[in-house]
């Protein structure tokens, strides 16, 4: 899976972005394939769903890449 985020404020923006992903475990990168903060917990709000924050900081006016993948074994998401 590959998640867009778009900053459309003038200046940078270090945020949480929340995404409902299907899978408990993750591996999130950027588009440079270096390793993102994240945290997975259980929806709230749906059943068999997962909600996947992501820590990201984008400059103004632009974007970021991230691409979301299920972990294998015991790999997941990088603390944040």
């Amino acid at each position: 899976h590959i998640a867009v985020v778009y900053n459309p404020l003038a200046w940078t923006v270090t945020t949480f972005v929340t995404l409902t992903v299907g899978f408990s475990r993750v591996h999130v990168t950027d588009e440079f394939g270096q390793p993102v903060a994240a945290q997975v917990q259980e929806s709230k709000e749906k059943e068999n769903a997962y909600d996947l924050h992501v820590l990201t900081t984008i400059p103004g006016l632009s974007y970021q890449h991230y691409i979301i993948k299920r972990a294998q074994g015991t790999q997941g998401a990088t603390p944040v």
